[in-house]
């Protein structure tokens, strides 16, 4: 094979050692094992360019040249962009200038007029109005793979800087936050190669690796993104992938001859952003060599417990989703089952640190996770397991710290189907390490829309939910109405029609989910790998239960009931009525995985001598103290308001509807201990959460969903 030698202009990258995590082999340390595998991004450390700038060798990109940012933080591309590259835009006074790659965040460009930077529109903002374009004259902003200029004439001569990012060391090694894509890896910055020294092995290893790139395709011209991988300074192996503007992400495998020492990694073609995702060295191994299961949890946000037969005692056929129905009757099915918040963030927080929301700090929009606090899939991926995260993004996105101890955490706003696309993707890999797959979906979350069947009026008909008192008397009216001069009744009106038109919606959105998800059940069935399947939801949805819609605001039944069900070896088909939580989940999952729980989980393992005493729920949304608290015992609920301040009994066997509260006058001495045990599940971290920083696509995403951003 030819040797590796840099080419003209190219300095040749610091090498960095990677430690052996493990004993070596035999022939080194006179024993008969194996060596452990070694990450290559654990330890690693991107160094700084060592002179630039420099131009890049991709042909066709005379202007395109890197110099370095600061002293080692990143790299800075540099596009010299003649007047023709300017495109007239979609609004008069518009000039698009069309980006090579992605941005990671809008503020990662500066655009400079004349050697000198042009003002930005206001940050926030997403794309100008054509009054905006007119008050804005000489300010710019960055869409995605654009800069958008107001001006009368594109500009004669421009530059535009691009930070490309580099990610940061980990816990787990060097971590790369990329467009849609967080991971443990090794950034690919062009005409830099990337060495890695690793301790040699007496026996032959490979090289397992996902190589990742993101280019705009248009500006690409249909040039490849070319990865070349040296061993010892002798070329391994050379692929190629199409760009894309989205990133593409390829497994591959590369033989590592006995007795090696380093891999180099270098990365041509048309300007891109490039990666090696999750690489890591170890002897040939099968799936089978592991007996440990995989782990798959489906989470459907904002899915209500009654959309499944099991939690109306109905005909498995006769709902909305008999796909995901079929399989509850194949599992066991908790029907006291509650989430821990009756929204997004806090809810799953909570199930992916194993704490309760005031325990996580992520109460709010503008709140992040703590990077100190415990994560259920770093546990894992430090037992061995391979922990990946397929979501759609929003509140479930590194932005907010959930995935941290994910080894791959790949989040886009996209289709359902897609999103099960990419699961699938995960599955098929043939990665001999046992996985951890995390996936979570917003097809069934407002805006709510019917999928390819349609509308289901006689179904949703079938299981509308009753109405509270102020709706149940309104006159119905329609929802188009425009409301300015309806008195109080005509506004109630309205809102029920609103109302009941939605969950004619919401019936559709589900049974268009449980569609969607039927490749996976079928995936998952034809798995020889011993799996566990967890299906779950985050919270519910209010439709006039209680005279409000929506959710996030209350913690009442359809808000916080939620489905749970799980799969897999030994476990017994049936309900079980316990009272259990998300909480007592991640512990399950790591009693699967055969790993320690952390000491500050609160919650049970399902099935445990010590599991179902209670469920407890906070609502907050905007502050430190919760505007309610909910304990669930069994039958018992207790409700806890601030505003006014009352404490509320419900027997739910008598009254499911929660429609004829009991005030609670002097607790008795099991609900005071109930209390006590909540109070103390409601202690704020050690570590205070970070600041949530969003970007002006995140906020607009946020917006549509019906959320507000940055509160705090």
């Amino acid at each position: 094979m030819p040797h590796a030698s840099p080419s003209p202009g190219r300095p040749a990258s610091r090498a960095l050692a990677v430690p052996l995590l493990g004993a070596l082999l035999a022939a080194g340390c006179g024993g008969d094992q194996r060596p452990d595998p070694v990450p290559l991004s654990a330890g690693y450390e991107v160094p700084p360019l060592e002179a630039g700038p420099w131009r890049l060798p991709a042909e066709g990109w005379p202007g395109w040249s890197l110099e370095p940012l600061g002293s080692g933080d990143g790299v800075t591309a540099v596009l010299d962009t003649p007047l023709e590259a300017w495109e007239r835009g979609p609004l008069d006074g518009v000039w698009v200038l069309p980006l090579p790659v992605p941005l990671l965040r809008p503020t990662d460009a500066v655009l400079l007029l004349d050697d000198v930077e042009a003002p930005r529109f206001p940050l926030g903002q997403a794309l100008p109005s054509p009054a905006e374009v007119e008050a804005n004259r000489g300010r710019w902003l960055a869409a995605g793979s654009q800069i958008w200029l107001s001006a009368p004439e594109p500009p004669q001569r421009a530059q535009v800087r691009l930070t490309l990012p580099l990610g940061e060391l980990g816990p787990f090694g060097w971590r790369l936050r990329l467009p849609q894509l967080s991971a443990n890896g090794i950034p690919l910055t062009m005409g830099q190669p990337r060495r890695i020294d690793f301790a040699p092995s007496a026996v032959e290893r490979e090289l397992r690796v996902a190589t990742w790139s993101a280019a705009n395709a248009e500006v690409a011209d249909g040039q490849p993104v070319t990865f070349r991988f040296d061993v010892d300074g002798r070329e391994a192996a050379r692929f190629e992938q199409a760009a894309t503007f989205v990133g593409s992400r390829t497994t591959r495998c590369i033989e590592i001859p006995a007795g090696a020492r380093s891999v180099t990694l270098t990365v041509d073609g048309p300007p891109c952003l490039a990666a090696a995702i999750d690489p890591w060295i170890d002897v040939p191994r099968a799936r089978s060599d592991d007996t440990r299961p995989d782990i798959v949890v489906f989470l459907a946000d904002t899915l209500r417990a009654d959309m499944l037969a099991a939690y109306r005692d109905d005909d498995p056929g006769a709902g909305p989703m008999p796909g995901v129905d079929a399989l509850a009757a194949r599992s066991r099915v908790y029907l006291g089952a509650r989430s821990n918040a009756p929204w997004t963030l806090p809810s799953q927080a909570s199930l992916l640190t194993g704490l309760p929301p005031l325990g996580h700090g992520a109460i709010n929009s503008g709140r992040s996770l703590p990077d100190a606090l415990p994560r259920l899939a770093a546990l894992l991926q430090e037992a061995g397991y391979r922990t990946a995260a397929v979501t759609e993004g929003v509140y479930v996105s590194a932005d907010y710290g959930l995935d941290r101890g994910f080894a791959v955490f790949d989040e886009r706003s996209r289709s359902v189907e897609r999103t099960v696309e990419t699961a699938l993707a995960e599955l098929r890999d043939d990665d001999p390490r046992p996985l951890l797959l995390y996936v979570q979906s917003y097809r069934a979350h407002a805006p709510y829309h019917a999928g390819p069947d349609g509308p289901l009026p006689d179904v949703a008909a079938r299981l509308r939910p009753g109405l509270g008192p102020r709706l149940r008397d309104a006159a119905l009216l329609d929802p188009s109405l425009d409301p300015r001069g309806l008195d109080e009744a005509g506004l109630a009106g309205v809102f029920r029609g609103v109302v009941e038109r939605d969950w004619d919606l919401y019936v559709a959105s589900a049974k268009a989910l449980d569609s969607a998800l039927a490749p996976l059940w079928s995936a998952l069935d034809e798995r020889a790998v011993p799996t566990f399947t967890v299906f779950t939801s985050d919270h519910g949805e209010e439709f006039g239960e209680h005279d409000g819609a929506s959710h996030g605001h209350a913690l009442w039944e359809e808000l916080i009931r939620i489905p749970l069900f799980i799969h897999g070896p030994d476990i017994a088909p049936g309900f079980d009525p316990t009272t259990v939580s998300l909480l007592d989940l991640t512990p399950t999952i790591a009693s699967w995985a055969g790993v320690e729980p952390d000491p500050r989980w609160v919650g049970v393992p399902l099935g445990g001598a010590s599991a179902g005493s209670a469920a407890f729920a906070w609502a907050c949304t905007s502050a430190e103290h919760p505007e309610s608290r909910a304990i669930v015992a069994g039958v018992d609920k207790w409700i806890e308001w601030d505003e006014p301040q009352r404490l509320q009994h419900f027997d739910l066997e008598l009254d499911p509807n929660e429609w004829a509260p009991t005030p609670v006058e002097s607790p008795s001495p099991t609900l005071e201990a109930l209390q006590a045990r909540q109070r103390a599940l409601s202690v704020p971290p050690a570590v205070a959460p970070r600041r949530a920083v969003l970007g002006p696509e995140a906020r607009a995403r946020l917006r549509a969903l019906g959320y507000a951003a940055d509160e705090d």
